[in-house]
């Protein structure tokens, strides 16, 4: 990204250096803007470019409030346990037939998700140390509740937030996503691992469907990710896909 502010010379210099740099790549690469972010929506669909921006997937930025209430959450998977420690034969086997994925840190915390002695999914979270955002909420629901939430647990969250990144979500394709979540939700809180007035945040692809009832706020948001090329057609993506919220 550059400044609005800079000169059109470096504005130039930049775009060349981009399309440069692009081309020099062996792989294929992606970027991700907000359905509600209009003005870049309508840069990114324009066909006078150097560089092209091919629409490729459509996601959800589903941010939640955790608050006490996770703890009585209910789901119909009662057998499925929440189990520290990572299962990378797992990963490496959804990452080989997945169409696309962020990689996982090694210093995240990470997760599986067992049904007797198998593993039938796994997920991982972090803390950013370096990432802060500025936040203005456009709804007077998300003020009133951030407004509630810094009284009630000494946030302040118009200088920083405390996010929670859910960086992966794996799940075999037969169990309900929504459901699963939910046990991700009560364990994290249970254990202490995640704690009230924090900010979860994950993201799910928007054709999922995914209709999540919580006894908490949640905000949620769409966006759509590009793939950015010099070529008219853009790579395919043909089967699942997993997004890190941290790299959006």
């Amino acid at each position: 990204r550059i400044s609005k502010e800079a000169p059109l010379r470096v504005k130039a210099t930049f775009r060349k250096a981009y399309q440069n740099l692009l081309s020099s790549l062996n792989g294929d690469c992606f970027t991700a803007v907000l359905k509600e972010n209009q003005a870049a929506l309508k840069v990114f669909s324009s066909k006078k470019r150097e560089l092209l921006y091919h629409p490729v997937y459509e996601y959800v930025s589903r941010t939640i409030l955790v608050l006490p209430s996770l703890s009585l959450l209910k789901t119909r998977y009662r057998d499925i346990k929440v189990v520290a420690g990572r299962d990378k034969d797992y990963e490496s086997s959804v990452q080989s037939s997945c169409s696309f994925c962020h990689l996982i840190s090694d210093s995240d915390s990470h997760f599986r998700l067992k049904l007797g002695d198998k593993t039938i999914g796994s997920f991982s979270l972090v803390r950013p140390k370096y990432r802060s955002l500025l936040v203005e909420p456009k709804s007077k629901k998300a003020n009133l509740w951030l407004k509630l939430a810094k009284f009630l647990f000494s946030f302040d969250y118009a200088q920083k937030l405390p996010w929670v990144y859910l960086t992966s979500l794996y799940l075999d394709p037969e169990y309900d996503k929504a459901q699963v979540i939910k046990i991700i939700l009560k364990y994290l809180y249970q254990q202490k691992i995640v704690s009230s007035g924090e900010l979860m945040l994950l993201c799910h692809g928007e054709s999922e469907n995914i209709s999540l009832r919580l006894p908490t706020p949640q905000f949620v948001t769409n966006g759509i990710l590009f793939q950015v090329s010099t070529q008219e057609q853009a790579t395919a993506l043909e089967g699942p896909v997993y997004l890190n919220p941290l790299c959006l």
